[in-house]
């Protein structure tokens, strides 16, 4: 619960503490992340623990290593807690004693041990930078930083330089690193000293040290050395005594491989012997296993004539069958035809009643539209009625109280009229007297015309009243009238509604009952087409089982007819075997005739002399130390086509042979023309002409080596001639086309130059002239003598 309250900078701060207490621990242990300027840092020189580290004649390979002394024994050996492994190292070599600070070596007594340059074979009490030896290879320098740490207490400029604290790997110039060529001791009594006596501790250094105090040299690079030659010349005396034991033995083993090789002869004719009387027993094998497959496969023909004769005659009973079933199905077709036929008849004459009927119920909807329509209008129309009879009522309300209101009026008009008459009269008495009679006349008229307009006015609105009236009675009667009208049609509709509703039910109980009949006539029909259906199946599916079993035996007699064939090939192979061994025969016949006619002539003819001998041997110096491979590479290289071009020769037999040849170019054997060119002459005659211009333009002193070329024996035209490697390659594909066509027969147009000209890539033309010989006297200008050959 603690942790869980911490906040996240107390967990830093706590994550960090722990992170410091494992970096100083693995400090303590010589292990670092980082130094103390914050680079990242492997292994560092412990602190407190004392250690040793290696020195090594190679500076880079120099303090790579480190060995921690730890408190109390440390033993040192090919087998203690430091294991070290070479010369004159022991089991048990050393041992260090750790205790309180102060480490001191005990070496065994038949151990060789070094400090600081001294052979000991006492207990020595170590200072830091002491230099130790344990056998003849092993070096390393002694550091105990708590002795440091006192050397820099009292002399703090000892370890100004920053790098008397550097990591494993580098070169140090701290007293850590330094010694005092001494016994081991801080010599002089004071730090000063001490470092005025220090070198930079390092493998030179503690050799030095070394030679100058006991004598000792552990560099072993001169006895190597000395080891080396000595070896060298072992090796040279141990070789010549090989050549000449391999020259014997190569002697030896030739003369036993000419054994061997007889020996191998004999075993593979045997051999073949062997397997030819296996092969014939096989032969015999396969030929009864071939009668009895004889004998099978009549028995299966047997079977399969039955089979045959059964399948032709279920055929024809299927044929019959089927024909029957065809015709039964054709009358019962014919027959439903019919009846449907009739039955579209008559249902064509009740749709015509029907459309006829709909026709009607047509006319009638559309007449009860218009009657609709016209009853709208009318309802429409009474509406508009009433509503003029309420306006009527209104006006007439009206009316009345404007009559009153009228008569009120007129009345009031009246009584203020007679008044104002009686007043007027008055002032009119009076004025008549002032004006004249004219005026008084004058204003009664214009009453009167005021009094006039009232009464038309009044008339116009009572005739008004009297036409509405009239007009409303009338709208009265022709509303009854449709009224009446309206009632007729609804009851002639009804009427055509029930007959309509007759007819159809009569109507779809008929077409039901047709229906359904017609469905029973169906499902039957179809249940009697399904079941023929079925019996075809059955009877194809017999059929296709008759035809497999035909189809297997048919299988069957292919295999046993490759079989047979296999057998004839067996019999040819055996017959090429018996050939075969016959040439074999007299092969081996002819080479124990040339054998012992050599062993004849090799006691007649005398031996080699010594003379001879060692000039043969010299000889075989020379070519066995040639270390040139173009022209081996070559001859691999073309040896497939040489035999593929002597196959088919053999296969086509044109009588050619090909084979490899050697030439050197020299002034009495010179290379052929088309050798040297590479050119075919009877094909590339433009290319030949260049070759020519390029052959007269040459040095004469040109380099002449050995060359490649094909020796060609036409034994047909008792001729030889040499081709170049180039040439036989062109004339190899026309022999390619060559012997295709002649595989398959096909009439095609010639693909290459030398098939255009119709000539043969196995022979040549012969030339006219041929070179014999060179003459080469100084006094003739003659350079070649031609010959006319006389084709």
């Amino acid at each position: 619960m603690a942790e869980l309250n911490m906040t996240w900078e107390e967990k830093l701060k706590k994550t960090e503490a722990i992170q410091k207490e494992r970096e100083e621990a693995l400090a303590e242990m010589g292990i670092a992340l980082q130094d103390q300027e914050g680079r990242a840092v492997g292994v560092m020189q412990p602190k407190k623990t004392p250690h040793l580290v290696n020195l090594n004649e190679d500076p880079l390979m120099s303090e790579c290593l480190l060995y921690y002394i730890k408190d109390g024994t440390t033993k040192a050996g090919s087998g203690g807690d430091i294991q070290l492994n070479g010369e004159f190292i022991l089991e048990k070599h050393c041992t260090f004693v750790n205790g309180n600070g102060v480490v001191s070596i005990v070496p065994n007594p038949d151990s060789q041990t070094f400090v600081n340059g001294r052979l000991i074979t006492e207990p020595e009490e170590l200072r830091t930078g002491s230099r130790i030896i344990l056998g003849n290879n092993h070096v390393f320098r002694f550091t105990n930083p708590e002795q440091a740490r006192a050397i820099r207490a009292v002399s703090p400029t000892a370890f100004e330089n920053p790098r008397s604290m550097t990591p494993m790997g580098t070169h140090c110039d701290s007293p850590l690193h330094r010694g005092n060529g001494g016994s081991g001791s801080l010599g002089g009594g004071s730090p000063a000293s001490f470092l005025d006596n220090m070198g930079v501790v390092d493998w030179s250094f503690a050799q030095n040290e070394l030679l100058k105090k006991t004598g000792r040299n552990i560099s072993t690079r001169q006895e190597y050395e000395e080891k080396i030659i000595e070896l060298e010349r072992k090796l040279e005396e141990d070789r010549a005594e090989a050549e000449g034991r391999l020259e014997a033995q190569r002697m030896e083993y030739e003369n036993r491989l000419g054994e061997l090789e007889v020996e191998l002869e004999r075993k593979k004719k045997e051999e073949e012997l062997v397997v030819l009387e296996e092969k014939e027993e096989r032969i015999t094998e396969l030929e009864h296993q071939l009668v009895q497959k004889a004998e099978d496969q009549q028995r299966i023909e047997n079977q399969k004539r039955k089979y045959e004769e059964k399948l032709e005659e279920l055929e024809k009973a299927m044929v019959q069958r089927s024909a029957r079933e065809e015709d039964s199905l054709v009358s019962q077709r014919m027959e439903y035809e019919k009846m449907l036929s009739q039955q579209r008849g008559l249902y064509g004459e009740k749709m015509s009643e029907l459309e006829k009927l709909d026709s009607q119920r047509k006319e009638y909807e559309a007449e009860l539209e218009m009657l609709q329509e016209q009853k709208k209008s009318y309802e429409a129309k009474m509406e508009e009625y009433e509503a003029l009879q309420l306006q009527k009522k209104n006006y007439e309300a009206k009316l009345s109280e404007l009559e009153s209101a009228l008569v009120k009026e007129i009345q009031s008009e009246r009584t203020a009229s007679e008044e104002i008459l009686e007043l007027q009269r008055k002032e009119l008495m009076t004025k008549l007297e002032q004006l004249g009679v004219a005026m008084t006349l004058r204003q009664k008229e214009e009453e009167m015309m005021v009094v006039r307009e009232k009464d038309k006015r009044i008339s116009e609105l009572e005739d008004n009243l009297r036409s509405k009236s009239v007009a409303e009675q009338a709208l009265e009667q022709q509303k009854q009238e449709k009224k009446k009208r309206m009632d007729e049609l609804e009851k002639s509709l009804a009427a055509v509604e029930e007959e309509l509703s007759l007819k159809r039910t009569e109507h779809s109980t008929s077409m039901t009952e047709q229906k359904k009949q017609f469905e029973a006539l169906i499902e039957q029909q179809r249940k009697e087409y399904d079941s023929n259906v079925q019996e075809l199946e059955s009877i194809r599916s017999e059929k296709d089982n008759y035809e497999a079993k035909l189809d297997k035996f048919r299988a069957q007699k292919q295999e046993l007819q490759s079989k047979i064939e296999d057998m004839d090939d067996l019999h040819r192979q055996k017959k090429n075997y018996e050939r075969k061994l016959e040439e074999l025969q007299k092969a081996l016949e002819q080479q124990r005739a040339k054998r012992v006619a050599a062993e004849t002539m090799d006691q007649v003819m005398p031996m080699l002399n010594p003379e001879q001998l060692e000039i043969a041997k010299k000889v075989y110096r020379v070519w066995g130390r040639y270390r040139f491979h173009s022209l081996k590479d070559e001859l691999l290289s073309n040896v497939s086509i040489l035999k593929e071009a002597n196959a088919i020769s053999v296969e086509l037999q044109k009588h050619v042979s090909f084979q490899f040849l050697i030439l050197t170019d020299t002034p009495y054997s010179p290379i052929p023309f088309s050798v040297a060119t590479g050119t075919d002459v009877d094909i590339d005659l433009e290319e030949s002409k260049f070759a020519v211009a390029q052959m007269e333009s040459m040095d004469p002193f040109r380099p002449k080596g050995p060359l490649v070329a094909v020796e060609v024996k036409d034994s047909k035209h008792g001729a030889t001639h040499l081709w170049s490697i180039s040439k036989l390659r062109q004339r190899m594909m026309v022999m390619r086309e060559m012997y295709e066509s002649a595989c398959h027969p096909e009439p095609s147009p010639p693909t290459s130059s030398l098939a255009m000209i119709g000539g043969d890539p196995f022979y040549d033309r012969n030339p006219w002239f041929r070179l014999i010989g060179r003459y080469v006297c100084t006094h003739t200008p003659c350079t070649t003598e031609d010959v006319f050959l006389g084709h």
